[in-house]
């Protein structure tokens, strides 16, 4: 829980003396380059540590103990080749890594500590943002840099992050671009992965940012790893000479710059702020001052009173207000004027993202005293089964399936048997006094709580009596004490959890705090969730764990503002939450569905509290419904649907009322909220007409880059976009790549008649889903390799009216959507994605038709390098998976045209070579198109040259020419 007091104190240690010169720094010609030791402000890690992590002056800090750098650390390594002797480094060097912390808010980019240079820009074009910044090794070698008037909701790139290569402590063996041997011994890298990369290495594109607006910009440069050191930042155009050597020398100072602001928190275009965060910046005097009564500060548009503190040419300004509503899009601003006559007025905005949180009903709360405070822990009951039925393994449906002995054996039509040993419990539970912190292994080293003093244990009644730990789940049953405040809650796992709060502990229709739930699953992950308590009290609390294969552990544990974990009902560790196993029953949800149609549910007696289900009354969003009710022994079944479809994304609160069967009988009543599944709607207007029945399947065009053995795509959509295009650049020749596919004749596009169930890299493979995998076409290339690949698959559905469910099974990312070409407006509408790289996985998505018809699709697919699949299916509503033109019942049927519709474009014209021997230049070309020539690419002429063959050679003699091939 957070303690503001400690956070106010380290906020004003923050400023202390961390100021440096505040200069602004003038670009000329497209240039403006900066020593890394000129920083405008720079601050050190917001931890309660003893030694924080901070930017380091070395060797100007080695051994300083003052305010500013009270303590006295001297790093044991120098880095060789500085520009002037002095340069940055992040200390302590003890293997913090802040781009693997999912539980930080944006990865902490951007985050403490971090450096900020100000820039001011007159010359406007796209600049390329190089750093001078190497490490020791792998584990000491990269920062994440950003310009910040960039961020999210302006034009980006949010952030670069920048890898080094080669690790080794030499400033001046800096490559410009880590994946191209050629620019080695450069001294500067202008070359990074984009957003939303945190991860290590990979994905390095050049470091562009398009600047339109001439004035002031902020270079901030943050912690991904420690032991880091960076020497200069230079930011120029893109379309200059990279710097090499020592590079240009620093920039002047600007004598001429307003005051200005710095020093922003949150983050700007921070996606992830936590509710109680306050806003603070700086504003600086520069050649003119601020004029300090007249600043204010407005959040979306309304005024509010800030705390404004001047210090010399700082002034400081910070508000602290209400929470920020949860998952809600905040622009704050500070407006103020200089000193000037007459006096100019500045107004600068910061948007950024709450993070998405719940307040936790009062009413949830359990009477006092009705909890038994004499037995701590939890009630812990596991299941493990020999098969997953119709649910993805990785699933928290089919975890609760398996714990309420419902998990369906397609084999047999009954249920899995649950393998797990039972506990001695009525309910085959097991008594936790302690903690939760479970593993398939003892002390192998997952998650955070370690030996030796939060040992891992094994699983209660797991491993199964047929010995594995696979298609595993568990159920933990608490009672939390709980003191009003904002809590910050972490479940690490492999694979997914849910963690939900009720009046009944059991409850399937519970507040849902916290969850992941993948398909893909993961290895042991942290991920915070946040939520509010109004009223001091004891809440029950469940957590559903899952494992689908491989190996397996959960942690359950809070953290304070700080970072500084504590695991549930740990009485050794400060701030702990305290747990109990024993509490009181009530009424509760055994099933609860939803769909934008309506919901279901099972509502059990419990507690000596029986539903009558005659008295029972429905609302829905306060408005009285009409629900079906039935009861069958100690359950009553709740159905209700909506006469219109409901929005997706909505939000909704059922309200159920009862009496009991007491007499005299007793009302209860409680509200459940849902939110309605997110689902794309496909206009009408979008449908083709009459499929060609005379041609099924699909049109496969497929491209490979050949990077030499290196692996280029950084697994995202826009990327593949760009390979798809022809347009990705191979740095070491300037030219676009090759397609290296094997091409099908003289194209790269493919017949399907069949069914997309592709395997890149087997015959016969085995990913997914569907067995006995086709081998994708076009693959692998004339390079042998199935790396850096990319797909696109067109064709025409039969699709029926109402919400049609579908899902793709990749190895890396795809995308989907309604259009017959990339050209298409269609094309703007996403059915389905996955933007990123990933093992063989479902994702699973929904769109609603509403007027049945044949409607274009476009579905396109990458793979980054390893392993590489494709399927694409439809899901009908007991979760059974159909392969899109499959043979069998049910399939949704394809085809490569549609009557009304044109053919699928062929691919653009290409210029592949322009080589000039013997005084005569060759040009070759493919996919079509006449070759035309003009003196002038601005104003001139543009003239054929008659020749579509592919191939045409002229005299190279005379005035510059210029070539372009028309289709």
């Amino acid at each position: 829980m957070k303690s503001n007091s400690i956070k106010a104190i380290l906020l004003a240690l923050l400023t202390i003396g961390w100021n440096a010169k505040g200069d602004v720094y003038k670009e000329s010609g497209g240039v403006v380059v900066i020593d890394a030791i000129h920083y405008d402000y720079h601050n050190f890690e917001f931890t309660d540590a003893a030694i924080p992590h901070h930017f380091h002056v070395q060797p100007d800090d080695d051994g300083k103990n003052t305010p500013d750098h009270p303590w006295g650390d001297t790093p044991d390594q120098e880095f060789q080749n500085s520009r002037s002797g002095h340069y940055l480094r992040i200390l302590p060097d003890n293997g913090s890594n802040k781009g693997n912390c999912p539980t930080c808010p944006n990865e902490n980019v951007g985050f403490p500590p971090y450096a900020e240079y100000k820039v001011d820009i007159t010359t406007l074009g796209t600049y390329q943002l190089y750093l001078r910044q190497v490490g020791f090794d792998g584990g000491s070698d990269s920062f994440f840099a950003q310009i910040l008037e960039f961020a999210p909701p302006g034009p980006g790139p949010n952030f670069y992050r920048y890898a080094p290569d080669p690790d080794g402590a030499d400033f001046d063996a800096l490559r410009n671009n880590p994946g191209d041997a050629a620019t080695e011994n450069q001294g500067w890298s202008g070359y990074a992965a984009p957003a939303p990369r945190v991860d290590g290495g990979g994905g390095e594109v050049p470091a562009l940012y398009n600047i339109t607006k001439a004035g002031l910009y902020t270079i901030r440069m943050s912690q991904r790893e420690d032991g880091a050191g960076v020497d200069a930042v230079c930011l120029q155009l893109a379309s200059l000479p990279a710097p090499s050597g020592k590079g240009p020398a620093e920039s002047v100072v600007s004598t001429t710059a307003p005051p200005y602001v710095r020093a922003v928190d949150p983050t700007p275009g921070q996606q992830q702020v936590p509710p109680d965060n306050g806003l603070s910046c700086e504003i600086v005097d520069a050649a003119r001052k601020v004029n300090v009564s007249s600043i204010s500060v407005t959040v979306n548009g309304a005024k509010v009173t800030p705390v404004v503190t001047q210090n010399g040419k700082i002034t400081s300004v910070k508000y602290s207000g209400p929470l920020f509503p949860s998952g809600q899009q905040v622009s704050w601003s500070v407006t103020y004027n200089d000193d000037g006559t007459p006096a100019k007025t500045y107004t600068e905005s910061f948007p950024f993202t709450v993070l998405a949180f719940a307040p936790i009903p009062p009413s949830f709360a359990v009477p006092a005293g009705s909890v038994d405070t004499s037995k701590p822990g939890f009630k812990v009951r596991t299941a493990q089964t020999d098969g997953v039925g119709s649910l993805p393994q990785n699933s928290i449906a089919r975890a609760e399936a398996a714990l309420n002995g419902t998990l369906i054996d397609p084999n047999t039509g009954s249920s899995y048997a649950n393998n797990a040993t039972p506990g001695p419990n009525s309910d085959g539970s097991y008594d936790e006094p302690a903690i939760i912190n479970y593993d398939k292994a003892p002390d192998v080293g997952h998650g955070n709580f370690l030996q030796p003093g939060n040992p891992d244990v094994l699983f209660p009644g797991l491993p199964g009596s047929n010995g594995s730990d696979d298609n595993t789940a568990m159920e933990a049953i608490t009672w939390l004490d709980l003191q009003p405040g904002v809590y910050r809650m972490v479940v690490n796992s492999d694979d997914n959890f849910r963690v939900s709060v009720a009046p009944d502990p059991h409850d399937k229709a519970g507040l849902v705090l916290g969850e992941f739930d993948d398909p893909a699953g993961r290895g042991a992950t942290d991920s915070l969730f946040i939520f509010v308590v109004e009223k001091a009290g004891i809440y029950p609390f469940r957590l559903v764990w899952e494992n689908g294969g491989g190996d397996s552990n959960v942690e359950w544990f809070t953290q304070n503002v700080f970072g500084r974990r504590a695991l549930i009902n740990d009485k050794a560790a400060a701030g702990y939450v305290k747990a109990y196993r024993s509490g009181p029953s009530y009424p509760y949800a055994t099933k609860f569905t939803t769909s934008p149609y309506g919901f279901a549910m099972d509502f059990k007696d419990n507690g000596g509290i029986v539903v009558n289900k005659d008295s029972v009354k429905i609302t829905v969003d306060g408005a009285a419904v009409s629900a079906a009710v039935t009861k069958a022994g100690s359950v009553t079944s709740i159905s209700y649907t909506s006469p219109t479809i409901l929005t997706s994304g909505s939000t909704h609160t059922i309200g159920l009322a009862y009496n009991d069967s007491a007499t005299p009988p007793v009302s209860h009543s409680r509200d459940i909220d849902f939110t309605v599944q997110a689902y794309a709607t496909l206009p009408a207007s979008y449908a083709a007409g009459a499929a060609d029945t005379s041609k099924p399947g699909f049109s496969v065009r497929v491209n490979e880059i050949d990077a030499g053995g290196a692996t280029v795509q950084p697994n995202t959509i826009a990327y593949t976009e760009q390979q798809l295009s022809g347009t990705v650049t191979n740095s070491a020749t300037g030219k676009p790549y090759d397609n290296v596919a094997t091409p099908n004749g003289n194209s790269f596009i493919y017949t399907e008649t069949g069914a997309i169930n592709y395997d890149a890299t087997s015959d016969s493979g085995a990913n997914g889903n569907f067995p006995n995998d086709a081998r994708m076409p076009g693959f692998p290339g004339t390079s042998g390799s199935t790396d850096n690949a990319a797909a696109e698959i067109l064709t025409y559905l039969t699709l029926p009216a109402g919400l049609v469910t579908m899902g793709v099974n990749s190895d890396d990312g795809f995308r989907l959507s309604p259009a017959a070409s990339v050209d298409s407006s269609q094309n703007a509408l996403t059915l389905g994605v996955f933007d990123g790289g990933r093992g063989s996985a479902d994702t699973i998505f929904s769109f609603y038709v509403p007027t049945a018809g044949t409607y274009p699709m476009r579905l396109i697919w990458e793979n980054g390098n390893g392993g590489a699949n494709v399927e694409w299916f439809s899901v009908d509503s007991t979760g059974k998976k159909t392969l899109i033109n499959d043979t069998a019942a049910g399939a949704i049927k394809a085809y490569r045209a549609a009557a009304s519709a044109p053919p699928p474009p062929a691919e653009k014209p290409k210029i592949d070579s322009a080589t000039i021997a013997s005084g005569t230049i060759t040009i070759k070309w493919s996919n079509g198109g006449t070759l035309e020539s003009a003196t002038s690419i601005t104003g001139g002429t543009w003239t054929s040259t008659g020749n579509s063959s592919g191939t045409f050679s002229e005299a190279a003699t005379g005035a510059a020419k210029f070539y372009r091939v028309k289709r």
